[in-house]
């Protein structure tokens, strides 16, 4: 599901995007818009993330503490919010793709990704942030207990894994510094983010 700072399709023909001080759901036929706000004063969201297939959103803005809201579209309802630590912004958010979990990434003063089962508001697990200026966080698509944390310098794997009812993430690095040239950082396109979700068809 799509994270970063950007837009992303919520359905079929209906664009989530940051507005001056939340989310603006746009209907791409009809130019027709719905507004969540988030906190005033605060302003434009510094991380959002869609997940298409349960028409939901999650963002936050700059502040003390900074919070994530997740929201529901067309209904206009607040689902969650998830507060930990003393953040003054977050740098990324991402959806699993059957929307089950939520990937944080907390900036300054925290410096920290948090893995969240967002219904319940529940924080699952957390890790430091090695790199300060994440360019994405992404699901690995067919299994949501793999994550990546692409960075500048640095790309970070992370692997969810539960004993006894305690669940802890794991962090593997992989190298890039033999393709990148000096002075050279790194960039993440994600996967199909200019794309608009398919429609689904039942049987018949």
């Amino acid at each position: 599901m799509s994270g970063g700072r950007g837009a992303g399709w919520l359905a079929p023909g209906r664009l989530a995007m940051p507005s001056s001080c939340g989310v603006r759901a746009l209907d791409a036929d009809s130019g027709l818009q719905d507004n969540f706000w988030g906190e005033a004063g605060r302003g434009v969201p510094t991380a959002l993330a869609v997940c298409s297939r349960l028409g939901c959103v999650a963002f936050a803005q700059r502040g003390l503490p900074a919070v994530v809201r997740v929201a529901a579209f067309p209904e206009l309802e607040e689902r969650a919010v998830l507060e930990v630590g003393d953040p003054v912004e977050y740098l990324g958010l991402a959806f699993s793709a059957d929307g089950e979990f939520l990937l944080a990434a907390r900036g300054v003063d925290d410096f920290q990704l948090d893995l969240w089962d967002w219904r319940k508001e529940a924080l699952i697990a957390s890790l430091p942030l090695d790199d300060e200026a994440p360019c994405d966080l992404s699901f690995f698509p067919l299994n949501p207990s793999v994550m990546v944390c692409v960075g500048e310098l640095c790309v970070q794997l992370l692997v969810k894994s539960s004993l006894l009812g305690s669940t802890a993430l794991h962090k593997f690095y992989v190298d890039v510094e033999d393709v990148l040239l000096e002075g050279e950082k790194l960039s993440y396109l994600g996967q199909r983010r200019g794309a608009p979700p398919r429609h689904e068809h039942g049987p018949g």
